[in-house]
């Protein structure tokens, strides 16, 4: 894991890496601070310096094609899942909502962007951007009653840099279970820890529907129930919190 002090995103750091063929599988960016930060849909990660998990590990895939990409991607929420869970009394409580934030209760604690890089019909690296709320107490208003990190659940500070690590082993443990194509075990975990599983929840898709969850399904698509069984992809709906 290598420590920057100070970068504009930590994806577009490891992403010019692989570009440069200077990144090794596995290799690990953590930022102390992150200028600016990318969380999904183009929305910013705000991060206070220091304070928090804002990290990139360059991922080599050899074996794998693109249409495996959401096994990955929970692979990889289930590591960030993990380490959150490990440091709170309540681990029950640390959720994924799908396709790729980690909730603490209803609020969010943390969330990975991954990019990857293509040639053709060849999945050839991913870069996966992890953002996690550790030390941070304060966030900007709009992210105020949305926000929590492990010191305002725990009480004590934590030290970044070993928690990063921490979650590098974590997701190279995912990483494993990802290789040996053990799909089962990750969408079995993925489904078991998904926020708002068996509830009714207010989505939108062009306008606002009340629907409750049953699960994720093999194509990676957030399955509900309205009037009937219906399945929604990447960026087709949104979830309503109002």
């Amino acid at each position: 894991m290598h420590v920057l002090q100070e970068t504009d995103s930590t994806n577009n750091y490891a992403m010019q890496m692989v570009e440069q063929n200077s990144a090794k599988h596995g290799d690990a960016w953590l930022a102390i601070h992150q200028t600016q930060g990318k969380g999904q849909r183009g929305k910013q990660w705000v991060s206070e310096k220091g304070k928090n998990i804002t990290l990139s590990i360059a991922v080599k895939i050899d074996n794998a094609g693109i249409t495996e990409q959401f096994y990955f991607l929970a692979a990889m929420a289930l590591a960030a899942r993990s380490l959150f869970a490990r440091y709170v009394y309540e681990a029950d409580k640390v959720k994924l909502k799908w396709p790729n934030d980690v909730y603490w209760g209803d609020i969010k604690a943390g969330g990975i962007l991954i990019e990857n890089k293509i040639s053709g019909q060849n999945w050839k690296w991913a870069v996966v951007g992890f953002g996690i709320n550790v030390n941070q107490e304060e966030f900007e208003t709009s992210f105020s009653k949305k926000a929590v990190s492990l010191k305002m659940i725990r009480g004590v500070e934590f030290d970044v840099e070993t928690l990063a690590q921490e979650l590098c082993t974590e997701a190279d443990k995912w990483f494993q279970i990802f290789e040996d194509k053990d799909y089962q075990k990750i969408l079995q975990e993925y489904n078991q820890h998904l926020y708002k599983k068996g509830e009714k929840v207010r989505l939108k898709k062009d306008t606002f529907f009340e629907a409750e969850v049953i699960g994720v399904n093999s194509d990676g698509e957030l399955m509900v129930k309205t009037d009937m069984l219906e399945s929604f992809g990447f960026g087709e709906i949104e979830w309503d919190f109002q």
